[in-house]
């Protein structure tokens, strides 16, 4: 069994564990940790610049990493080998409802056809990995992490490289609408670098669906010691 402890300031209040021999036939490496961090934390800097080079690497982009809190996958020398951030619905506008054109939960409610709350919605966005797998153990700790607090559905902006990945590990996330760059000004385009020759889509899955099958395809379980985590990285702040 491999045990992962997630972390937030060098706290343990949740371990992600995985059947090891089944992991390792989609990932080739075993991480040690997964550190949460908000938007003070010591550690966010690092997180920030491992997903801008690996933007830039990979787009020529320049991107400004914004969401509130960022989750990367480490190994025991503490090197990044996955991050990305995610944004809680309830709390902010997303980042891809520009492309929407509407809210997102709306989408949702068209293609699912029942009621979605807000509140049930999470971005997912800024994805970056360092390769040999890495980016299943990050996508299998967000889906237990943010399963366990009570939200239903994951939307992301996603390439067909990350659609592939997705398909891999065995999960089927549907299309909402493309990801349309002129959705952008001229500027912020610009700083996508190439990233729109990809042809990027919103993406989405229910998380209760994923949280199954990667149990059943990884035999994952989720041990959660802090539910004051969640309130502490997503309050609410009044003006």
């Amino acid at each position: 069994m491999l045990i992962i402890p997630m972390q937030e300031h060098e706290s343990a209040p949740a371990q992600l564990c995985l059947d090891a021999r089944l992991a390792g036939r989609l990932a080739a490496l075993n991480p040690s940790v997964i550190d949460i961090c908000s938007r003070f934390a010591p550690a966010r800097k690092a997180v920030e610049g491992f997903i801008a080079d690996v933007y830039k690497r990979t787009y020529g982009a320049d991107i400004a990493v914004t969401y509130p809190t960022l989750m990367s996958v480490r190994d025991a020398n503490g090197y990044i080998l996955a991050a990305c951030g995610f944004r809680m619905a309830e709390t902010e506008p997303l980042f891809l409802e520009r492309y929407t054109g509407a809210p997102v939960e709306s989408l949702l409610e068209a293609r699912i056809g029942h009621a979605v709350a807000r509140g049930e919605v999470a971005e997912i966005g800024n994805l970056a990995s360092g390769g040999q797998g890495a980016s299943l153990f990050l996508f299998a700790a967000l889906s237990m992490f943010l399963n366990a607090r009570g939200v239903r559905h994951a939307v992301i902006t996603g390439t067909d490289v990350l659609t592939r990945r997705l398909h891999k590990m065995g999960l089927q996330p549907a299309v909402l609408c493309e990801a349309d760059p002129s959705a952008l000004e001229a500027e912020e385009r610009r700083k996508w670098g190439s990233y729109y020759e990809t042809s990027p889509r919103v993406l989405a899955g229910t998380l209760d669906e994923s949280v199954r099958h990667l149990q059943d395809a990884l035999g994952m379980s989720y041990k959660d010691a802090s539910q004051t985590l969640y309130t502490r990285l997503h309050h609410r702040v009044q003006a």
